[in-house]
């Protein structure tokens, strides 16, 4: 038995979306978003953040900051940078309206990350 599932979703009363995809690392098979995946499928990000569209943030994918990002051990490290970065971008959404999404867009020359005291790489 196949559940045909929703294949359109209104986004626009939601705080956040979370897709659980399993290994396969190939994101551009569901996420049919131009210019946010690779030629292999990987997301095209600024530590999580999609450079292709506002508002789009990756978590726990290979090697999204380390080699330890897909990991139980340091997914945590990056969600909480990117945790980070989405308050950041709602908080700056609040004040002025920077964005058609509400949200900034990333920074593409960011070279460095500050993590959260006690972690390490």
């Amino acid at each position: 038995m196949r559940d045909a599932g929703r294949e359109r979703l209104d986004l626009r009363r939601l705080g956040a979306v979370i897709f659980a995809t399993g290994y396969r690392p190939d994101h551009s098979a569901w996420l049919h978003v131009p210019g946010a995946c690779d030629a292999l499928g990987f997301p095209v990000h600024d530590d999580g953040a999609a450079r292709a569209a506002d508002g789009l943030y990756f978590v726990g994918t290979h090697f999204l900051r380390t080699r330890k990002s897909s990991l139980l051990v340091g997914v945590g490290e990056d969600a909480t940078l990117v945790a980070g970065r989405i308050a950041a971008a709602r908080q700056a959404a609040s004040s002025s309206s920077s964005s058609a999404s509400g949200f900034p867009r990333a920074k593409k020359s960011q070279t460095s990350t500050t993590l959260p005291s006690g972690s390490s790489t």
